[in-house]
């Protein structure tokens, strides 16, 4: 019986926390200066010819260090983790 209290408890005090981290992204994604940088086709205009330039040059530098796909993929989360922090503070605020 004292197992299903435990259990019951620890569920109860982990359902806060996943609402609050559920609903971080919407918050985020609510403020204004986000809109234009994430646009797929933000550069469609300007520099039509962007996306090919991107992926050739990455095709590219593959070709010459297979460990680039993992670079850049790691280097692309760590901007997005750091551009977030900032913002974590106002977000939580009561």
């Amino acid at each position: 019986m004292a197992h299903k209290l435990v259990f019951s408890h620890n569920i109860a005090s982990f359902i806060p926390f996943l609402l609050v981290f559920h609903f971080i992204p919407v918050v985020v994604s609510q403020f204004p200066y986000g809109y234009s940088q994430l646009s797929y086709r933000f550069y469609d205009w300007s520099c039509p010819r962007l996306t090919n330039m991107v992926k050739y040059g990455v095709w590219a530098a593959y070709r010459n260090d297979t460990r680039i796909a993992a670079s850049l993929l790691r280097l692309h989360f760590h901007d997005c983790f750091v551009n977030v922090i900032p913002l974590l503070p106002s977000i939580f605020r009561i």
